[in-house]
């Protein structure tokens, strides 16, 4: 079945591609006898190392039989600019040779032995092996060796067709070749992309992009608008290959094609479609990084109108889709990518109509370039008459389709308006009804718990959520900003608390001018009209100059960007070198390699996005990818906010359903109530974890000096990777590990009162990282333990001083809590990218201590402890030893690769439960009993029971510590019980085992009061049992309280029962 469906599908293929070739066979028999004809070559050298890409055009074009204009150009791109240089040569001195034959004309078989001799240089093929050496005429030098060429398969537009029939035959020679350049005496070394044209037409409109990773990887599209009959319709031709796919779409192969090109704004997006099989392609380049006009081919040679404009600097962003699965199965980022638009979608192109049919009688060329006039030769008077009657018809044909397309694009634009005017229309028509009710500030509130609260003390909430994103970025570590920059800045709200707290110079941008309008008279009233200066500007092109600002501020405004990489690059762009740029956006949830958005979650965010007018959203990790890799920004950190900001849409709908909130809708017209039936899809979003809230900073770094401070997005392969240079970085570093605000800044040994107060933030970093909660837990254990095993024989051996049990004690506890350091840093060291997530506040995501730093506190106590045992060497030293040797090697296994035993519930928990339940219990009290030479005189069924009883608390340690990490566990991979289950429901079983062991701990305690030989025994088993009880009580009243979804409710729940972990092993002693 499945074969007879291939071959019916083949057949199919077949079938349409005979009717579209008799169809082009029909139209271009009588249409192209003779008549023009142009040739061309196109090489591209990429040099990622020194950020340099070359490209060579040749081009040749007759109008009958014999040349009349030869073309050459080179085009270089340093540094996202574009130096080009044109000319045109007499044809006379020019010869194209195929082999040893002389040729005019290039076709299929040309590709491989094909020369040509101009007089500024020579250009040849030969099988594997290309050549090039030009001297221009402004004195550029260019030569270039290329060798091992990669060739393209299927050929052009379509294969095995006479090119006579075809307007354009497109074949790339090479998408990948190892290249030797030398450039006005500079060499060097890159890839290079090489690709012939040949035909009688041009396209209408084209474009063009290539790109290479740099050897595994390239991509390749063209296509356009192409003119067969007067009819112009678009075809593309996509090819992308890697070591995994070689996939391959053409329209004339039937593949669909659906592309958005934007030439202005310097953006193309296409999604090709072919069976089961779907790519998705977004590049995008500044506009200023393209060049000049180019010229191409038209009917009548050579034209800078319409011409083509090139960026080789445009960043390219590919995912292949698998439809079957839903998920990209492949995704790759380019840089220094080329992209060109041509004819009508060149963005200072005339119409199609002017540019591709008009004869002009002669062919004027700009005295800006070097030429040598070509010389025209006279066409037969039936030629033009011919032409002249193809030109007519072809002009009526186009200018009917025109007409229609025009009245049809009209009422499209009737309906459908820019996204920047939908948002400033948007904001025109909501901002005074949210300035009624909530006040001048047009974003969250902060919030620590989910109670109720008054609109007065929602409205406190918004001005704190400002002062803990200021907080939280450090803004004033080193000096406080002197000029401001509010990106999307409403009303001005954030403008004047920004003003007023830093006594800056604060300038404000938004899209409404009503908004402008109203921030104005607002900062008028408080007196900081000269002081806030707003303006209506486009956050993607804003009206200032290079490094002007100390802080970019962009408060909920990000979300509203079409562009991120281009919004990011712009707030870069006038941020000030060591300035801070601090971004607070909705994002969507991170996610997974590979992993995109459920249907259901797409589709709300569909709904949200058309009510507020929001592009396509990112995610945080997309941002901070932007700020790393493509703007160098140093000092960055991101965090996760959705816990705090949980009450507010819940706060806002309240206000909407009051009077005075649907009296101020009714006036708010049509786009505001649209914007108030969505809000409870928002607060659905947050709910589920779709929408987050995100926050990230970071500074501009500051030519020539280095990062102040290191990232912290590192994942367990980068904190190996800094281990061996630990012993090196320490000795030049030594004081590396202070925690410092600043970024991008330098700052000068004079800087006493800044080196002094991060000096002072030092002891606070390192106890936030040992851990505290685990290190108290550890210090009662041990000691409690040590209790438990004397209590026995306390008062009955006379040998028995509490200085010699004391002693012993702490040379337990120090080199045992050291090794807790050890543990908990190394699980924090291997789990950045996780904490990142889910516990942003600890010391390396918060970026106050860096890999490095916490690399040598970890190896320092475990070198430590492992010195203070060798060094006083107790009595029961093996005991000691073995206790922490076995603690350590359990951690060590259940953070580090390669076992990483967290990724395996059941193993995790067993570690988990070994550490806290066996290895403390019956390790440090043999220890201690051993030590104080009492072995013979305590039970030994008494660790046995105290074991069992932790071994038990520990597993609903385990069961329980990664109910708050599900976010970033499953981000990372880590298939915890919690992942695999849910959160809820490892809750409800850790709860449930927990109930169980205080239910059998009061049963039995109540039982062995009753049993008990003598009075203070069953006083004490009967305190117990009564404290087994009311734990149980109160775990079960602050299990009520614990929302699952809620990450800071659990946490919360979390160290509750770290809590009743603490007064058990306090109340051990008294088990007796």
């Amino acid at each position: 079945m499945k074969v007879s469906m291939g071959s019916a599908r083949s057949y199919g293929q077949m079938f349409a591609r005979v009717g579209i070739l008799f169809i082009l066979l029909t139209c271009f028999w009588c249409a192209t006898a003779r008549g023009p004809w142009f040739n061309g070559w196109c090489t591209r050298i990429t040099d990622l190392e020194q950020g340099r890409t070359l490209t060579l055009i040749l081009g040749s074009f007759q109008s009958s039989e014999t040349w009349s204009q030869v073309y050459a150009a080179l085009l270089v791109s340093e540094n996202g600019h574009v130096r080009s240089e044109q000319v045109l040569l007499d044809p006379a001195n020019v010869t194209m040779h195929r082999g040893d034959n002389l040729v005019t004309k290039l076709t299929k078989g040309d590709q491989d032995h094909n020369l040509w001799t101009l007089p500024i240089g020579s250009f040849r093929t030969n099988v594997s092996i290309s050549t090039m050496d030009f001297l221009f005429p402004s004195g550029w030098r260019f030569s270039a060796r290329l060798e091992n060429a990669v060739p393209w398969s299927p050929e052009g537009w379509v294969g095995h067709l006479p090119t006579s029939m075809m307007p354009t035959h497109y074949f790339v020679r090479s998408l990948h070749s190892s290249t030797e350049y030398e450039l006005d005496k500079v060499s060097g070394k890159g890839v290079a992309h090489q690709e012939m044209n040949y035909g009688r037409r041009f396209p209408v409109a084209f474009t063009w992009v290539q790109a290479t990773d740099g050897g595994r990887i390239q991509m390749l599209l063209t296509g356009g608008k192409f003119t067969i009959s007067g009819v112009t319709s678009e075809h593309f031709i996509l090819t992308y290959r890697s070591k995994e796919r070689h996939w391959t779409f053409r329209s004339i192969d039937l593949h669909r094609f659906q592309a958005k090109v934007e030439p202005c704004n310097g953006t193309l997006a296409l999604t090709a479609f072919a069976g089961v099989r779907r790519l998705e392609l977004m590049i995008s380049a500044r506009p200023e990084s393209f060049s000049e006009n180019i010229f191409v081919p038209t009917t009548s040679g050579f034209s800078q109108d319409p011409g083509s404009s090139e960026s080789h600097s445009a960043l390219a962003v590919v995912r292949l889709y698998d439809r079957r699965s839903q998920r990209p199965v492949e995704y790759a980022i380019f840089r220094h990518a080329a992209l060109e638009f041509g004819g009508e979608y060149n963005c200072r192109a005339r119409t199609a109509s002017t540019a591709t049919t008009a004869i002009a009688p002669a062919f004027v060329v700009p005295q800006k370039l070097h030429t040598q006039q070509p010389r025209v030769r006279p066409m037969r008077e039936a030629r033009v008459s011919n032409l002249t009657r193809q030109s007519h018809s072809l002009t009526f044909a186009a200018a009917a389709a025109a007409a229609i397309a025009g009245f049809f694009a009209a009422l499209r634009t009737k309906k459908q308006r820019s996204l920047q005017q939908g948002i400033a229309d948007f904001y025109d028509a909501s901002t005074g009804v949210w300035v009624e009710i909530w006040g001048d500030h047009l974003h969250h509130g902060y919030y620590e718990d989910n109670s109720w609260r008054s609109l007065e003390q929602h409205q406190e909430a918004q001005v704190r959520m400002i002062e803990e994103i200021l907080s939280w970025a450090e803004v004033e570590a080193v000096e406080a900003p002197k000029s401001v920059l509010d990106v999307g800045c409403g009303v001005g709200g954030s403008s004047r608390f920004l003003q007023k707290k830093y006594a800056a110079k604060v300038t404000g941008i938004t899209l409404s001018p009503k908004q402008r309008e109203q921030a104005a008279n607002l900062s008028m009233r408080t007196g900081q009209d000269g002081l806030c200066n707003f303006e209506v500007a486009d956050a993607l092109q804003m009206p200032f100059a290079d490094n002007s600002f100390d802080l970019i501020w962009s408060l909920e405004s990000g979300e509203h960007m079409p562009q991120k990489s281009k919004f990011m690059s712009e707030m870069h762009r006038v941020c000030k070198p060591g300035g801070r740029i601090i971004l607070v956006t909705w994002v969507h949830r991170d996610l997974q390699n590979g992993e995109s958005l459920r249907p259901k979650e797409q589709r709300l965010l569909d709904r949200i996005s058309k009510a507020y007018h929001l592009p396509e959203w990112c995610s945080i990790a997309d941002y901070r990818k932007i700020a790393a890799e493509d703007l160098g920004m140093t000092g960055l950190k991101t965090t996760d906010w959705t816990q705090y900001i949980a009450p507010f849409w819940s706060a806002v709908i309240q206000s909407a359903l009051q009077p005075r909130g649907w009296w101020a809708l009714l006036r708010g017209g049509a786009e505001t109530f649209r914007g108030a039936l969505v809000m409870p899809l928002m607060n659905r979003g947050y709910r589920t974890g779709t929408i987050r809230f995100g926050l990230l900073t970071g500074c501009k770094a500051v030519p020539g000096s280095t990062s102040g401070s290191t990232s912290s997005a590192s994942s367990a392969s980068t904190a190996q990777a800094a281990l061996p240079t630990l012993a090196s970085k320490f000795v030049r570093r030594k004081l590396r590990f202070v925690p410092r605000a600043a970024c991008g800044q330098v700052v000068s040994s004079t800087s006493t009162t800044s080196s002094l107060e991060n000096f002072l933030k030092l002891p606070k970093t390192i106890w936030d990282f040992t851990r505290p909660h685990t290190l108290i837990g550890t210090f009662l254990s041990i000691t409690t333990v040590h209790l438990f095993a004397v209590a026995p024989v306390i008062g009955q051996t006379p040998n028995l001083h509490f200085a010699h049990f004391a002693r012993l004690t702490l040379q337990a506890l120090a080199p045992a809590m050291l090794v807790n350091v050890y543990i908990t840093g190394l699980n924090q060291i291997f789990d950045v990218e996780i904490d990142q997530q889910n516990k942003p506040y600890l010391p390396i995501p918060s970026g106050r201590l860096s890999l490095t730093s916490a690399w040598i506190v970890v190896l320092s106590s475990l070198f430590l402890a492992e010195a203070m045992t060798l060094c006083c060497q107790p009595p029961g030293l093996p005991y000691l030893q073995l206790a922490l040797l076995s603690s350590a090697i359990l951690g060590s296994a259940y953070s580090a690769p390669p076992l990483r035993l967290k990724r395996f519930p059941f193993l995790a928990a067993f570690s988990i439960i070994v550490v806290r339940g066996i290895v403390v219990n019956m390790g440090f009290y043999a220890f201690i009993v051993d030590a104080m030479g009492i072995a013979g005189e305590v039970p030994a069924g008494r660790s046995v029971l105290a074991a069992t009883f932790f071994a038990v608390f520990g597993l609903v340690i385990a069961l329980m510590k990664d109910v708050p990490d599900v976010l970033g566990d499953r981000a990372n991979h880590i298939r915890s019980l919690s992942v695999r289950i849910g959160p809820a429901k490892a809750l409800r079983i850790a709860s449930a085992v927990l109930k169980v062991l205080l239910i059998a701990t009061g049963f039995a305690f109540a039982v062995g009061a009753g049993t008990a030989a003598g009075l203070l025994r069953a006083t004490l088993r009967g305190a117990l049992a009564f404290a087994a009880l009311l734990f149980l009580k109160l775990l079960r009243h602050e299990e009520k309280k614990v929302d699952a979804e809620n990450p800071k409710q659990v946490f919360d729940f979390y160290m509750f029962v770290w809590k009743i972990f603490y007064v058990s092993y306090i109340l051990l002693p008294l088990a007796m």
